[in-house]
């Protein structure tokens, strides 16, 4: 009876049980590669989870190509919008872009902002000078001022 089942193994079973076991390694590995790729052509990759962020978000992380991409959709930067809590302090903040570039000392977006034609508004000029003065960031004091924003303008509250 043993010797049955011996020969019954070393007969033609065996080489379709080892051809499946040889097969199913890559058949796994082509599986997960068509996952992958079909996540990423969908937007959710799993490796790389892509989180929406609003203009001023964009700013205090200095994602300059998001914040490129927002200005080109006609986001306006001066428009108050939340910041989650963590990106800015433990709190979440309402600011413009204007004033998320300030207190995250974003220079770089700041200037990128401006290159690309932007000017705070009548109404966040002010906010955003007395915010980089309360700072104490001079760099960006000079860049605002070479923009044509008074920063000799008095700050109240």
């Amino acid at each position: 009876m043993v010797k049955q089942r011996l020969q019954w193994w070393n007969g033609t079973a065996r080489p379709d049980v080892v051809s499946l076991m040889t097969a199913a390694g890559p058949l796994v590995v082509a599986g997960w590669c068509f996952a992958l790729v079909f996540l990423a052509a969908s937007g959710s990759h799993p490796f790389w989870p892509r989180t929406p962020v609003n203009l001023a978000e964009a700013v205090a992380l200095q994602s300059g190509w998001e914040v490129v991409q927002q200005l080109a959709d006609g986001v306006n930067p001066d428009v108050p919008q939340r910041v989650r809590a963590g990106i800015l302090g433990a709190g979440a903040v309402e600011l413009s872009a204007w004033e998320a570039a300030v207190e995250a000392n974003q220079i770089a977006v700041l200037e990128l902002m401006l290159n690309e034609g932007f000017r705070p508004g009548l109404n966040v000029a002010p906010r955003v000078v007395c915010r980089a003065r309360r700072r104490q960031a001079t760099e960006l004091l000079s860049i605002l001022s070479v923009a044509g924003l008074d920063v000799d303008r008095p700050c109240f509250g």
